[in-house]
């Protein structure tokens, strides 16, 4: 999984704290994501995030299942 979150605030010049303040997301929530820390976050956390940059879910998270079985 590969999220997108820096790259979406670089491009909207926005801080983690900004982010943080403006979302009400925990700062050190925000920071995880932005530095990749994590991938531990919740399926709210990440709509929160993509109501704040009034963007679709697969433009913030990039997902691709592992193969099994020999494929």
């Amino acid at each position: 999984m590969i999220n997108k979150l820096s790259t979406i605030m670089g491009e909207n010049r926005m801080s983690i704290s900004e982010v943080s303040r403006e979302t009400q997301l925990n700062r050190s929530t925000v920071s995880k994501i932005y530095n990749g820390k994590s991938i531990d976050f919740s399926f709210k956390t990440l709509l929160v995030l993509c109501d704040y940059f009034k963007i679709p879910l697969h433009e913030l998270i990039d997902y691709f299942p592992n193969k099994k079985g020999g494929d």
